[in-house]
């Protein structure tokens, strides 16, 4: 389910950003914003659609999956799912930053969420991780 939510948020931030990105180059070097206000904006901007798509995936799959009954467990479930897809589309700002063009971002995308799954520690334990990968792992790579 997290995995469906990070690709689903990724990649609607990561084919519009590429074609934003010359009018926020046109817009810094006229002075009139910093970069931090520009991410923090379109974060706070997209906000609600995140919210708001996390809660309805969220409300439909925990009842279709039958989890633990009880709106604490429910809440938890959707606070995790809405923080892990801000966290990828914080990842599709940064490739989509980096890329020339939404294709390459496209491309780019999924090995950077498909990376940080893997090192975040819900897949794999360290015991059972090579060590050169463990050592990755501690590094945050």
């Amino acid at each position: 389910m997290l995995v469906n939510n990070a690709f689903g948020g990724t990649f609607g931030i990561i084919f519009l950003f590429p074609s934003e990105r010359s009018v926020v180059f046109k817009e810094r070097s006229s002075s009139s914003y910093k970069t931090s206000a520009y991410f923090m904006s379109k974060t706070v901007a997209e906000m609600p659609r995140t919210l708001l798509v996390s809660l309805l995936f969220s409300v439909i799959a925990y009842n279709m999956v039958e989890m633990r009954s009880g709106a604490e467990h429910f809440f938890m479930f959707y606070i995790i799912l809405t923080l892990s897809t801000m966290t990828s589309e914080g990842i599709a700002f940064a490739v989509g930053a980096v890329a020339d063009d939404a294709q390459q971002a496209g491309a780019l995308a999924p090995v950077f969420i498909v990376t940080s799954m893997l090192f975040g520690g819900n897949h794999e334990t360290p015991v059972a991780t090579a060590t050169s990968i463990r050592d990755c792992a501690r590094c945050g790579v």
